[in-house]
């Protein structure tokens, strides 16, 4: 079986049925593993994550970049809402003092600098927000987000754009880039 062959089984597996939706947390988890079988037939078969994050759903895209995460010994918390006011984390990723909030951009298409700059921003905000939440004992928290394309410039205003593709790299080299990055602290009061 080719990649090309294997593409519209996970695009079938990821986007097929509505009924997906109300399906309970257990059997998301399993229909994942089994979508996770076959990402890594397409990628021994030549496929590249782009490829595949193109036939995926938004939320496997999301499950997808979790995973990555986890392989790289973060403790993962997905879609995390914060209220006062409401805002929504696609990703919370900690590891040590480090912890990554990320916004997963399943866009097809690329996007320009003032929709970036938008995105960007409201990744600092919910940056600052849960910095002031009492979610996080300590550490500092980096917005990043992570899509499906490229874009021109790696970082802007401080926050890493990061195509799926590259994910591994920036996670593996992350303490290399991590001094010119914007960052939230948390801060810890004691009573």
């Amino acid at each position: 079986m080719s990649a090309s062959e294997v593409l519209p089984r996970i695009s079938l597996l990821s986007k097929g049925s509505k009924k997906r939706r109300r399906l309970p947390p257990t059997r998301r988890a399993i229909r994942f593993r089994k979508l996770l079988k076959l990402i890594r037939v397409a990628l021994a078969k030549g496929a590249t994550l782009r490829e595949i994050s193109k036939v995926l759903d938004w939320r496997d895209f999301e499950a997808l970049s979790a995973w990555i995460f986890e392989n790289h010994g973060f403790s993962v918390s997905r879609r995390v809402v914060l209220t006062h006011p409401r805002r929504e984390i696609d990703i919370v990723a900690e590891r040590g003092e480090v912890v990554l909030v990320a916004d997963c951009k399943h866009w097809n298409r690329g996007f320009g600098a003032a929709l970036l700059t938008q995105v960007c921003d409201s990744q600092k905000s919910r940056c600052h927000y849960l910095s002031e939440s009492s979610r996080l004992k300590a550490g500092k928290l980096y917005p990043v987000v992570i899509s499906v394309f490229s874009w021109e410039r790696p970082f802007h205003e401080g926050v890493p754009i990061v195509p799926i593709c590259k994910l591994n790299d920036f996670l593996k080299n992350f303490e290399g880039v991590e001094q010119n990055l914007w960052f939230s602290e948390v801060s810890v009061t004691t009573s």
